[in-house]
């Protein structure tokens, strides 16, 4: 029997539920040494806003979008391109303060990145073509790790006093639950080894 349906009133699709992206996460003695810097740059350069714990901190490599409950093909797709990333371990240091103001969030990042990080978005997008995951064109990598968000003074962009150095060594999939307060799930981990 076909179900009856009625004009504007279509069955609702699939709720999205978790997003899912790429990214590096700092170890522990760096998120303490991102904290400190952030703490100094708060007590130079008021943001005004809501400081990012720093279990939180990461840097997103590539966005894969938001999913339903259902995203087995988008994870198979994501572990297929991953295993395939050969890269040596790099050196990255966050020695620049900055802001995106229109999203109201303070980041540390990069001056210059380090080739290998470019070097690393372009791997993983090679093995995501022809998947599940819709690549946006033209978005650039601006490497950073947010820190404040909600800033009501966003900060001007600037060389930090003490950069923080970041010994890469590994790359992470991560799932934030949109129903669960965008808590971070490590879903998957390699190592970089060239």
């Amino acid at each position: 029997m076909d179900q009856l349906t009625l004009g504007g009133f279509e069955p609702s699709p699939e709720r999205l539920r978790h997003r899912l992206f790429f990214a590096l996460l700092p170890d522990a003695a760096t998120r303490a040494r991102i904290e400190a810097v952030t703490l100094q740059s708060l007590s130079r350069v008021p943001g005004g806003g809501r400081r990012v714990r720093p279990h939180r901190y990461h840097l997103t490599l590539r966005w894969l979008g938001d999913h339903p409950d259902a995203h087995a093909h988008v994870l198979d797709m994501a572990t297929h391109a991953a295993r395939g990333v050969r890269l040596a371990p790099f050196d990255l240091d966050l020695d620049l303060r900055g802001a995106f103001p229109s999203a109201r969030v303070c980041w540390l990042g990069c001056r210059q990145a380090p080739a290998a990080l470019p070097a690393l978005r372009v791997r993983l997008d090679q093995g995501l073509l022809g998947g599940p995951v819709r690549l946006k064109g033209g978005t650039a990598l601006v490497p950073h790790v947010t820190v404040l968000r909600d800033c009501i003074d966003p900060w001007p962009e600037g060389a930090l006093e003490s950069p923080v150095p970041w010994r890469v060594e590994r790359f992470v999939l991560l799932r934030s639950d949109l129903d669960g307060g965008h808590a971070y799930e490590e879903v998957a981990a390699w190592p970089l080894q060239g």
